[in-house]
């Protein structure tokens, strides 16, 4: 089986969440390649919410912080699909947690945009920027009151205000 082949079955394992066929594919010499967006099995793994996945590519030396085309990293597509164990997986295990992707958009934005409270929450418990701002000059509390979402306003509220009296 060719290379490239492998690589294909590396990311079809990974987007099923196959942990024994991640490893014996590795172990066969896959690559750690991408799709032709630029996902690779992390990514897929963080989309689909495969944790124990996650773990093995990430034990075995997979880029936590891997671009796509559009420049998204495994934690924007965790935080926006609202798989909070993945979110607090990749951050445990040193992903920025205010990467930004083409857009200007971090893991924050997308959670808030999606309504995934649990995960705006875990971002913020490692350190998001509460503060940073988009393409679109939006902050994630802009997107919370655009999207009429109380919970999330109200958390990202008191982050604001924790913030600028130097408590937070």
């Amino acid at each position: 089986m060719s290379l490239v082949d492998l690589g294909k079955r590396l990311l079809e394992a990974a987007r099923k969440g196959q942990d024994d066929e991640v490893r014996t594919l590795m172990a066969n010499g896959a690559p750690f390649t991408t799709d032709w967006l630029g996902t690779s099995p992390l990514h897929l793994a963080a989309q689909y919410g495969h944790y124990s996945t996650a773990e093995v590519l990430l034990r075995a030396g997979v880029s936590r912080d891997a671009r796509t085309k559009v420049d998204r990293t495994p934690l924007h597509m965790a935080a926006a699909d609202g798989h909070a164990h993945i979110v607090e997986l990749l951050v445990r295990n040193g992903a920025d947690v205010n990467a930004k992707d083409m857009l200007k958009m971090t893991a924050l934005h997308w959670a808030t945009e999606h309504h995934h409270r649990d995960v705006v929450e875990l971002l913020i418990k490692y350190g998001a920027d509460v503060h940073a701002f988009s393409k679109f000059d939006k902050s994630a509390f802009d997107i919370a009151l655009e999207k009429n979402n109380a919970e999330i306003l109200v958390i990202l509220q008191v982050c604001f205000l924790l913030y600028s009296s130097k408590i937070y």
